[in-house]
Order: C-alpha cells, then structure tokens, then sequence
C-alpha cells in the first residue's frame, strides 16, 4: 500500500490497485482439489508467526462453528505453515472442532498450490499474516482482523471485497482482543455478496499506540 500511495503522489489515478494473476489448474489439483470446487469453500488460515495477532483459540473455534451454521453448503479448507509450532497448535484445533474441514495443509503445500487453492476459494479468511497478500493478489474476497499497532493501516486491503476488523489493545501480549464472533460472520456475509472494489471497510480502526508488533 505504501507503493501504492507514492504512485499516486506522482500522478497515477488513486484507484485500488488491480492484480491480474494466472495460476494453472496443476497446482490446485496437487491439493487435491478440483476447478470445479471453486467458490464451495471458505480457505482459513488461523495462525500467524505472532501468538498476538491471533484470535483466541475458543474463538477461533466460535468462529469455525459459525461459518459451518451459516452456510451449511460451503466447506472449509484450513492451513498453516511447515513449522512446528504451527502445525502442533492446527492439531490443538481440529480436536476442538465438532465438525471437521474438508481439506486440512499442515504445511505441505507449495507457494503457488496454495495461492491456487486461495485464488478459487469464495472468501479467504486471515490475521494479518502472508496469506493475506497472496489473497489480495489473486483477487480473492478477504475478511481480515488486525490488532492495533502503528502502521499497521498500510496493509489493509482496499475494495469491497475486503473487510478489515480493528481489535481493542487491552493486552498488548494478549491474542486479538475485542472483535466479537458475529462481526466476523456478518463481514464474511458481506464479501460474498460484492465484486466490484472499492474503498476498504473498517471496523472499530483505532487510535494506534506504539510498543508492539
């Protein structure tokens, strides 16, 4: 977004910046994942490098219920990267959940298989972590949750197929605090019913503090 900010300061039109990526259909079927799945499932990826930047675990599997009650016809594939960490707290989930995903990547895709299982999802659901860009990139409808930080606002997406959710920083070593389970379920609701980009949608955007990431 920075980038995108100095394009504009030297004349480029101050629209959103439009990304036009071609992956081939190989590298979804390696997920085991077929074309015609596109759109019939939201793709998670619920952990990112940073424990703060994280929801809560038991919201985190609020969430998961959620989406499942919600749109009972869609179904959920879940990531995470190849590290330990990561991977032990994706098993600490699954055993929480009462209905499993349908596809599960603790860490075996390639970069450009899981941009192309991002690229086909109907909404990819993120912290602010890696994945985010990928889903901007190719195009894919995003609902995001940031903890406040300082500049932290420069990599909120832009358009109407985003939304982005501030939470509270009552504990700055605490997981994201504040964003309720419903604003969640009502922002995801939201990308799938838009196509057109426009400006981003922000939900409680804080007055930031400094002294964490």
């Amino acid at each position: 977004m920075q980038n995108c900010r100095c394009l504009v300061k030297v004349g480029f039109p101050p629209a959103p910046p439009e990304f036009h990526v071609e992956i081939k259909p190989a590298h979804l079927a390696a997920a085991n994942i077929a074309t015609a799945d596109a759109g019939t499932y939201f793709h998670l990826s619920p952990f990112t490098t940073d424990d703060r930047k994280e929801l809560p675990p038991a919201q985190l599997v609020e969430f998961i219920a959620g989406l499942q009650a919600r749109w009972p016809d869609k179904k959920l594939v879940l990531s995470c990267a190849p590290t330990e960490r990561e991977r032990n707290k994706m098993d600490a989930l699954l055993k929480q959940l009462s209905r499993p995903p349908w596809r599960v990547f603790a860490g075996e895709l390639n970069l450009l298989q899981l941009a192309a299982v991002i690229q086909h999802s109907a909404a990819h659901l993120c912290g602010d972590t890696g994945t985010l860009h990928i889903a901007l990139m190719t195009g894919t409808p995003i609902v995001s949750w940031f903890r406040p930080n300082p500049g932290s606002e420069v990599w909120v997406p832009v358009g109407q197929k985003f939304r982005t959710i501030f939470g509270a920083s009552n504990d700055p070593h605490a997981a994201v605090q504040g964003i309720e389970t419903a604003k969640l379920i009502e922002a995801a609701s939201a990308v799938l019913q838009t196509t057109k980009k426009v400006v981003c949608s922000v939900e409680k955007l804080p007055t930031m503090r400094r002294g964490y990431r």
